[in-house]
């Protein structure tokens, strides 16, 4: 029953009436449960709730925020919610800086599902002082791994996210440097990519390896 479509079209219209009534925390899960549940393409109507995640997406209740990142990272597309997401660049930006890890965190986490082209490069030089100055070790991992969406969605920056790779391959906290290692495992082996361009890394890394 809970994959059965008439279900599903019924959990959409009661995310529709929960945004209307203003319970953006209930309609929020309705939808993260829709997209969970939808074997059926449902779910692919989902246009009109776009506003409505970016709205809650801005509260400064971070737990209503944080279902908002999570409704994004499952419901946005990054082709059809393209010029949406442009809206979004600012409130990142924000999010992004915040002065709390879990929040930046967060953003990061949701951000790596629905990257665009335009988010890539609007956000390039955020993401790159975060991973280098954060004086958090979280933040600092989750934009090192963060790093070969970017690079995929705006080759432009190969040059600046290899020497944050580079540097981060040598962080005082051992769990950015084991994000640097996958980061770069993914770019050396990601389809279409050129292996050559990791071949600065190799000092850093064999040191990692004779230090290990």
């Amino acid at each position: 029953i809970l994959k059965d479509p008439a279900f599903l079209t019924e959990l959409a219209e009661l995310a529709r009436r929960d945004f209307s009534r203003r319970d953006c925390r209930s309609g929020l899960i309705r939808l993260i449960q829709l997209r969970t549940l939808d074997c059926s393409g449902v779910s692919a109507g989902l246009s009109w709730s776009g506003v409505r995640i970016l709205e809650s997406m801005s509260s400064n209740r971070f737990a209503l925020k944080r279902l908002a990142y999570l409704a994004a990272s499952l419901i946005f597309d990054n082709d059809s919610a393209a010029e949406l997401l442009i809206l979004a660049t600012n409130l990142l930006r924000k999010d992004l800086c915040s002065a709390c890890p879990v929040e930046t965190s967060s953003t990061l986490c949701s951000l790596a599902s629905f990257m665009t082209a335009d988010l890539a490069k609007d956000l390039c030089n955020d993401l790159l002082s975060l991973a280098a100055s954060s004086p958090y070790a979280c933040v600092r991992a989750r934009c090192t791994l963060l790093l070969p969406r970017l690079l995929a969605r705006f080759p432009e920056a190969a040059g600046l996210a290899f020497a944050s790779l580079r540097d981060r391959l040598a962080d005082a906290h051992a769990a950015v440097r084991g994000a640097a290692v996958c980061a770069a495992c993914e770019l050396a082996g990601s389809a279409g990519a050129n292996p050559g361009a990791c071949l600065p890394l190799a000092p850093a890394l064999f040191r990692l390896l004779c230090s290990g």
